[in-house]
C-alpha cells in the first residue's frame, strides 16, 4: 500500500477547508441530494463528499457507507487531491498503490474508484465528489463529463458556505475592530479613567445586545477575599429614583459580598451564565428598586493568569451561551492589558516620584562622598609625608645605635608610609574622574589610544610587548585625558599581569556593534578565574599579593567610572588562569563623526 504524500500547499489547503467551516457538522440536504443524484447516475453502491483534514478523510455526505470517516494514510482521495483532474482507479487489485489497501482487502471492498477534486480558496484541492464499485469498470468521457459537473455543484455549495463564513468573519472583525480601536483611544486619550470604562462598557453592551451591565477592577485578591471596584455601571431607571442617580452612587460603591453571581466568577476565576438567575443556586439578593434580572453573563479577565477585573452584562434577548464567550475572548484579552497598562502606568508614576527623591538624594550623597574622598586623599597626603620624612630623618640619625630588628621595623613603617601614599594617590585619582577631566568633546579614540600607547611606550620595551591595534575607531562626544587613562590602565594591566614564559601579545580592537561601539583590550597573559569577575571592578580590590605584583587595586575602579560616566558598561572575559583576559567596554553610538580605520 502506497499512502498519500502530503501536497506541497497543505497549510493553506487546510486553512482553505477550515475556512469552509463544515467539519464535523451535521447531514445537509443540499450535498445530500447531490450524492444520491450521482450514485443513481453512475450506478455505483456508494458516492461520497470527502473532505481531506490533516490526520483523517471525513464525508460530508455518503450514501451506501456507514463510516463518517478514515484514516487519511489509507484514503483513496488523499490521492486524488494531488492533481486537479479526475483520478480514477479501473480496478484496485491492479494498481500497486491500492492493491493491499485496507479498505480493497476488507470492507467495503473497493474494486473501482473515480474522484473529482474539490477547490476552494483559490487554488486549494480540499477534497472529493467520488464515486466507488465494488467491481471493476471504467468511465467513458460522458461520464467523466457529468462527474466534473456534479463536483462542481458541490464545489459550488462549499464556496457558498466559504463565502458566507467569510462575511460574517469580516462583520465580527469590523465590529471587534472597532470596539478594540475605541478602547484603546479612549484609555490613552483620557486622563479620567471612569469615561474611558464607560466607553467601553458601552461598546460591550452593544456588541451582545445586552440591556445593561458593569466593568469593575478586582481588588486584594493577594491579601484577602477578592472584591469589586466598580469602575462604570450602566443608566438605569430604578423604582423610585431618578435616572441615574442610583448608577452614580454604585459606581464609587466596593462589592464585597461574594455570594451572588458576580461573586461566583471572583471566587472561581471562571464565566458565569445564568439564564434563569432566579433559580439560580449562586443568585444573591438585588438592591430595592433594581430591574428585573433575566439573564446574566459574568465574564473574568485574566493578565498574566492573575484575576484582574471582570464584567457583568444582562438582559440579553435569548440569553448567553459559551459561543458569545468565545466571540468576546479577544476583546477580554485587550481589556485586560488596558487595566493592567492603567494599574503598571499609576504604579510607575508613584515609583518616578519615589525615585526621584532618592536619585536626588543619591546624587547629593555622592558629591558629598566624592568631596569628602577628594579632600581626605588630598589633605591626609601631607601628615603622611611627614611621618615618612621623620621615620628616615630618626633612621639617619641613629643609625649606628640600631639593632637589625629596629632597623626592620622602621623599614616596615616607611614602607607602609610609602603604600598608604600611593593608595591616597590612586584615591584621588579615582575621585577627580568627572570632576577635573577635560569637558566632553568630539574625541577622535584611535588618538586617544595612541597617547596611551606613547606614555606606556617604556613599558612596552621593557617587556618586550608587541602591541596591535585594528578595526574601525570612531569620533565619540567624551573627556579626552578621561578616555586616554582608560586605555592606559587596560594595556598598562595587559604589560603587567604578562605570563613568565611568553612575550605579551596585546590586541586594541574597536567595531561597532548594535548601536554601540565596543572596545577590546585582550592579552595572552596569567588570566583570571572567573569566580573572581565580580571583583575586579571594586576599589582597593586585588587578586595577588603586593610580592607579585605591584599596585593598589584602583586602576580598573577608574576604568569602571570612566566608561559608566560615558554612557557605557565594562566587563571581562577569559577562559580561565594561564588563559588570557579580554577586557570589553561599550559605548552609545551617539553623536559619532567619522570613522577611521586602524593602519
Amino acid at each position: 500500500m502506497q499512502p498519500p504524500r502530503i501536497p506541497d500547499d497543505e497549510s493553506q489547503r487546510l486553512d482553505a477547508l477550515r475556512a469552509c467551516a463544515v467539519l464535523d457538522t451535521p447531514p445537509e440536504a443540499r450535498f445530500d441530494r447531490l450524492t444520491r443524484l450521482a450514485a443513481r447516475l453512475f450506478d455505483v453502491p456508494i458516492a461520497l463528499v470527502s473532505l481531506i483534514d490533516a490526520e483523517r478523510q471525513w464525508f460530508k455526505s455518503r450514501v451506501g457507507l456507514d463510516a463518517t470517516q478514515t484514516g487519511r494514510d489509507i484514503s483513496f482521495c488523499g490521492h486524488a487531491i494531488l492533481s486537479p483532474e479526475i483520478l480514477e482507479i479501473p480496478d484496485a487489485l491492479l494498481d500497486a498503490r491500492f492493491a493491499d489497501n485496507p479498505l480493497v482487502t476488507g470492507a467495503p471492498g473497493i474494486r473501482f474508484y473515480a474522484g473529482a477534486p474539490l477547490r476552494v480558496g483559490g487554488d486549494h484541492l480540499v477534497g472529493t465528489l467520488c464515486l466507488i464499485d465494488t467491481r471493476p469498470r471504467q468511465l467513458d468521457d460522458a461520464q467523466r463529463q457529468s462527474l466534473r459537473d456534479l463536483a462542481d455543484c458541490v464545489q459550488d455549495e462549499l464556496l457558498r458556505v466559504h463565502e458566507i463564513e467569510l462575511r460574517q468573519q469580516l462583520e465580527r472583525q469590523m465590529m471587534f475592530a472597532e470596539t478594540i480601536s475605541l478602547a484603546q483611544n479612549s484609555f490613552i486619550r483620557e486622563t479620567d479613567r471612569s469615561r474611558s470604562f464607560d466607553s467601553l462598557l458601552e461598546a460591550i453592551l452593544g456588541l451582545t445586545q445586552s440591556a445593561f451591565g458593569f466593568i469593575g477592577e478586582v481588588l486584594g485578591a493577594d491579601e484577602q477575599a477578592p472584591y469589586l471596584k466598580v469602575h462604570a455601571i450602566s443608566q438605569l431607571e430604578w423604582q423610585g429614583e431618578p435616572v441615574g442617580a442610583a448608577a452614580e452612587v454604585l459606581a464609587t460603591m466596593e462589592f464585597r459580598n461574594p455570594q451572588n453571581l458576580f461573586g461566583a466568577v471572583l471566587r472561581t476565576g471562571e464565566a458565569v451564565i445564568a439564564n434563569d438567575p432566579a433559580h439560580d443556586p449562586r443568585r444573591g439578593g438585588l438592591p430595592p428598586g433594581h430591574p428585573p434580572l433575566k439573564s446574566f453573563l459574568g465574564l473574568p479577565i485574566h493578565h498574566d493568569g492573575r484575576l484582574l477585573a471582570m464584567v457583568g452584562i444582562a438582559n440579553r434577548p435569548g440569553g448567553y451561551d459559551r459561543g458569545l464567550i468565545e466571540f468576546l475572548d479577544p476583546l477580554l484579552v485587550t481589556v485586560g492589558q488596558l487595566v493592567q497598562a492603567a494599574r503598571t502606568s499609576k504604579a510607575l508614576a508613584l515609583e518616578q516620584e519615589a525615585l526621584a527623591a532618592k536619585t536626588e538624594a543619591l546624587a547629593r550623597s555622592n558629591a558629598e562622598l566624592e568631596q569628602f574622598a577628594y579632600v581626605a586623599s588630598h589633605d591626609l597626603r601631607q601628615p603622611l609625608r611627614m611621618v615618612n620624612s621623620y621615620v628616615q630623618m630618626l633612621e639617619k640619625r641613629l643609625a649606628g645605635q640600631l639593632d637589625e630588628d629596629t632597623r626592620r621595623m622602621m623599614g616596615f613603617a616607611t614602607e607602609g608610609a610609602r603604600r598608604m601614599d600611593q593608595m591616597l594617590v590612586s584615591l584621588l585619582e579615582y575621585s577627580r574622574v568627572g570632576r577635573t577631566g577635560e569637558p566632553m568633546a568630539m574625541l577622535d579614540t584611535r588618538q586617544a589610544v595612541d597617547e596611551a600607547l606613547r606614555f606606556l611606550g617604556p613599558a612596552i620595551a621593557a617587556a618586550h610587548a608587541h602591541v596591535a591595534v585594528a578595526g574601525e575607531w570612531p569620533r565619540l562626544h567624551a573627556s579626552r585625558n578621561e578616555f586616554s587613562r582608560l586605555f592606559q590602565n587596560l594595556i598598562g594591566n595587559a604589560i603587567k599581569y604578562r605570563a613568565p614564559d611568553r612575550e605579551p601579545e596585546i590586541v586594541v580592537r574597536a567595531a561597532q556593534s548594535d548601536g554601540h561601539w565596543r572596545f577590546l583590550v585582550a592579552d595572552n597573559g596569567i588570566g583570571i578565574d572567573p569566580a573572581q569577575f565580580d571583583r575586579l571592578f571594586r576599589v582597593f580590590q586585588r587578586l595577588h599579593s603586593r610580592e607579585q605584583y605591584e599596585g593598589t587595586g584602583v586602576g580598573l575602579a577608574v576604568c569602571r567610572k570612566i566608561v559608566e560616566r560615558h554612557g557605557g558598561r565594562i566587563w571581562v572575559e577569559s577562559d580561565g588562569e594561564g588563559r588570557g583576559a579580554r577586557f570589553c567596554f561599550e559605548l552609545p553610538a551617539t553623536a559619532m563623526g567619522e570613522r577611521g580605520d586602524a593602519p
